[in-house]
């Protein structure tokens, strides 16, 4: 059922914390692709399944959350990012 322009059924499906607290060897980009990966994986789903990205930052600037979908080689129908 959609309501307001919303699915009124929603599910977060997968969880997953990144095992480092500080990765000088790693970019932003790369610890947040290893998280979706693990996420993806506890949900027992691929990028494929993915309809929507969300992201928190403060680093990624501006467009952050879409350059972040590009280097995830995700075309989400939604993308929400907060810095």
């Amino acid at each position: 059922m959609v309501q307001n322009g919303f699915p009124q059924n929603v599910a977060i499906a997968g969880v997953y914390e990144h095992p480092s607290r500080f990765s000088p060897n790693k970019t932003e980009f790369q610890i947040m692709a290893e998280s979706a990966k693990g996420a993806l994986d506890d949900a027992g789903l691929t990028r494929n399944d993915v309809d929507g990205l969300f992201g928190a930052s403060m680093s990624m600037g501006l467009m952050g959350i879409v350059d972040l979908a590009e280097y995830l080689d995700l075309y989400p129908d939604y993308l929400d990012g907060t810095n």
